[in-house]
């Protein structure tokens, strides 16, 4: 009996070792349903002669974890909400202050050259900003996302809907990559302590 429970505390403790590495990666995965999606390993890919980046427009960023998703100029994540209708916004007022709304109005002319320019377009706002649709998705940052490479929101739930990163086809990204990850890590974590508990029984059975 006591070498049961020693496994079980075993497991327990290796779980919250890999919750707390996954905050330490992502820091807002948390109650709001933020899916863990560490920022590392990212790498900015313009479309364009090296040195000569645009300045402004959609970027296309890979993320070990993610695959490629679209970014801002600056390279931060941009992202769909679930909520929204096909080239029209539903994320005003409290949600636009978190969400802010992707409104550069060179990114049909200037982002990355492996886009297709035909998915671009304005999406419609009660605010009248001119929000940048792309695949009929329109397209947010995130007030959380301080530097590039963060996608602190992605699949993220909150004003009524869920936020994903978008892909290069304009598709939503769900990010289940590094939870699956993370069983995997999991079920390896058990198997080792399975052993090492049946090699500590049959040395206890020795004479």
């Amino acid at each position: 009996m006591r070498m049961v429970h020693l496994r079980v505390y075993a497991v327990a403790m290796c779980a919250a070792g890999l919750a707390a590495c996954s905050r330490g990666a992502n820091p807002s995965a948390d109650s709001a349903g933020g899916t863990v999606v560490p920022p590392s390993s990212t790498a900015i890919d313009t479309g364009l002669a090296t040195g000569a980046g645009p300045k402004t427009g959609i970027l296309v960023a890979t993320n070990e974890h993610v695959g490629r998703y679209l970014t801002d100029a600056n390279g931060r994540a941009l992202y769909m909400f679930t909520k929204d209708k096909k080239d029209s916004s539903t994320c005003v007022d409290a949600c636009a202050k978190a969400w802010p709304p992707y409104t550069e109005t060179q990114a049909a002319t200037a982002s990355d050259t492996s886009l297709d320019k035909t998915k671009f377009s304005t999406a419609k706002r009660t605010d009248s900003q001119p929000q940048v649709s792309y695949n009929g998705r329109p397209l947010y940052l995130y007030q959380d996302d301080t530097a590039p490479g963060d996608m602190k929101g992605a699949s993220k739930k909150e004003f009524g809907g869920e936020w994903y990163l978008v892909s290069p086809e304009g598709k939503k990204i769900t990010a289940k990559g590094m939870m699956g990850k993370m069983d995997s890590t999991m079920h390896k974590a058990g198997a080792a302590i399975d052993t090492m508990t049946q090699k500590t029984k049959n040395a206890v059975k020795k004479p």
